[in-house]
């Protein structure tokens, strides 16, 4: 009687390493991220509401400023205003971390990710970088293109700064 074995494992110098690493992890998971519409879109979003508003807001400050009270040109903070479209970009940026967490949940996909990497604190570490690293960047560079076409706006109240300025690269 014949017993059939199953194949072991193939190694040497011409098979693939299949070991688990964080920087696979890591890229699949960003293969997961870029691949869908929604977090795009969600990305596209957060920039246009913090560039778009930061740029209204200021815009309408200036055209106003004649008719401020003297307590509120007193009070006024032209870094606030031309970065207040952060506070609405935020919610974008939430929707955004909720599709990478829950997206693989409505798909099934999960189950594959868990099969691949059975151990979950990588996968989350992978999502989290995956997370910082497609949202610090963009939102640094919209965060600079508002700050200085706010304070180009701004340029006519007088009260302007340069990044230079008292509180601006916070």
């Amino acid at each position: 009687m014949a017993t059939v074995t199953a194949p072991g494992p193939v190694t040497g110098p011409g098979s693939s390493d299949i070991r688990v690493t964080q920087a696979r992890v890591l890229r699949s998971e960003w293969t997961k991220f870029r691949s869908l519409r929604s977090t795009l879109i969600t990305l596209a979003v957060a920039v246009v509401l913090t560039i778009g508003l930061g740029l209204l807001f200021a815009r309408i400050s200036d055209a106003n400023w004649d008719s401020f009270a003297p307590s509120e040109k007193a009070t006024f903070d032209p870094i606030s205003v031309s970065l207040s479209g952060f506070t609405f970009s935020q919610l974008a940026l939430g929707v955004l971390g909720i599709l990478l967490i829950t997206g693989e949940y409505s798909t099934g996909m999960i189950r594959a990710s868990l099969t691949a990497v059975p151990r979950r604190l990588p996968v989350l570490w992978g999502k989290l970088g995956v997370f910082v690293g497609a949202v610090f960047p963009l939102t640094l560079l919209a965060s600079l293109v508002v700050f200085l076409g706010g304070q180009a706006l701004l340029n006519g109240t007088g009260r302007s700064v340069g990044l230079a300025g008292d509180g601006a690269l916070r």
